[in-house]
């Protein structure tokens, strides 16, 4: 079970890549294995799914990316994108087992000066 609890936006000073759109995500493991995170795949679709961004895990607890039964974890997942949208698509995927759902992401321009 997966839930996407907060999106935000920061504006990056000196790189190419002027915003982070930054997707707080809780995933709760409800095999009764170890599942390890690491095999996940993030990506953020803008609204006409014409520009797709690949997603990289901000962990500094290696322990978060293994999860035991009935556990769940929170994760940071990062973006850099060349601007902000209205609306964006937010799609987890694994090898292990399809995840059909996607959130969508909006409101971000709002917090964006």
């Amino acid at each position: 079970m997966t839930t996407v609890e907060t999106a935000t936006v920061d504006k990056e000073d000196n790189t190419n890549t002027p915003y982070s759109v930054v997707v707080n995500v809780t995933i709760k493991n409800v095999h009764n294995e170890l599942v390890d995170l690491s095999e996940l795949n993030f990506e953020l679709k803008n609204e006409t799914g014409e520009m797709s961004n690949e997603g990289k895990l901000l962990v500094n607890d290696p322990s978060k990316m293994q999860v035991k039964p009935n556990d769940s974890t929170t994760l940071n997942v990062s973006f850099e994108v060349p601007s902000i949208e209205e609306e964006y698509m937010f799609y987890i995927h694994s090898s292990l087992e399809p995840i059909p759902a996607h959130w969508k992401i909006d409101n971000l321009n709002q917090s964006v000066s």
